[in-house]
């Protein structure tokens, strides 16, 4: 992986941020105005998911109508067939390893949903800790622009054990709370075989 001067500048301040001590929406904003520039993308959204519930919620957006991110909590996020997916992985994912972008948009969720904001190709990451999903990136490009690639995956990967850690402190009360043993993990192995597959050829 290589960043210009520019880029890790940029780099060097999302970790910052990331070792501040602010709080979960904070946090999860703050890096996304940052993220944006660092990769150059033009969307930004991020959830936490409440296993009570079993749906998305408390929502941060950068760039994104507040009435159609409403539309998604209600409806949308129920008929998604790419995040429930990328929600598994416990690695940065380009969505065009869970679904091939000929097949996203012919579905409803990328036409009624994604399509109205211009949100095109798109990357997650989803922080967890055990079987405790923290929260989520998902950034986002339009149309006109170069999909995200292996150098994406490689800086969000960089950060994922920052993010994650300043997601457990601000939800403990600034102290950083350990993961869970192995044993703990619901990890779907099957599903993971099939990224490190699809990433060989996409990378």
């Amino acid at each position: 992986m290589y960043l210009s001067p520019t880029k890790l500048k940029i780099l060097s301040r999302v970790i910052k941020t990331l070792a501040e001590p602010y709080e979960e929406a904070q946090v999860r904003e703050l890096v996304g105005h940052q993220l944006l520039e660092l990769l150059d993308a033009d969307y930004y959204a991020s959830y936490v998911w409440n296993d009570a519930e079993m749906r998305f919620g408390t929502r941060v957006a950068l760039h994104m109508d507040d009435t159609n991110l409403g539309r998604y909590e209600n409806y949308y996020q129920f008929q998604d067939p790419i995040t429930p997916i990328m929600q598994k992985m416990r690695c940065p994912v380009l969505m065009e390893e869970v679904m091939l972008q000929s097949e996203l948009i012919r579905t409803e969720c990328f036409n009624d949903f994604l399509a109205l904001d211009g949100l095109y190709w798109g990357v997650n990451l989803f922080a967890w800790q055990g079987t405790v999903n923290l929260g989520d990136m998902r950034i986002w490009r339009h149309r006109q622009r170069e999909r995200f690639d292996r150098e994406t995956l490689d800086i969000l990967e960089l950060l994922k054990p920052a993010f994650t850690a300043a997601l457990s402190r601000a939800r403990h009360n600034g102290l950083f709370v350990e993961s869970a043993t192995d044993e703990s993990l619901e990890m779907d192995f099957d599903l993971l075989g099939a990224l490190s597959d699809c990433r060989s050829n996409l990378c």
